[in-house]
């Protein structure tokens, strides 16, 4: 999904939480480099080789800037937990206030 798309999905969601909800993303982080090298290969493990997981198109790796800067404009506070050695898979816990 392209950046845009990605975009307005994140928009879509935080629309729709109510006061003291959540939104939960699980994404790689491409700001990491090292680690999201490993992230890319085991995506297109999943999305091109067995076909666990689906995609349309090209694969677009966003980062951890471009997650926070969407959930803080629609006024989430979030929690990042990075608890991964090898991956740069961040779990974002966006809380509306």
């Amino acid at each position: 999904m392209d950046f845009g798309k990605q975009d307005a999905l994140l928009e879509r969601c935080f629309s729709q939480v109510a006061r003291g909800g959540m939104v939960i993303v699980r994404d790689g982080d491409a700001s990491e480099r090292e680690r999201h090298r490993t992230t890319e290969r085991t995506e297109k493990w999943s999305t091109r080789l067995v076909k666990f997981n689906k995609t349309v198109g090209d694969l677009h790796f966003t980062d951890s800037a471009r997650i926070l800067a969407a959930a803080r404009k629609a006024g989430f506070k979030v929690r990042m937990v990075d608890d991964t050695v090898k991956t740069s898979n961040k779990i974002y816990i966006c809380t509306m206030s």
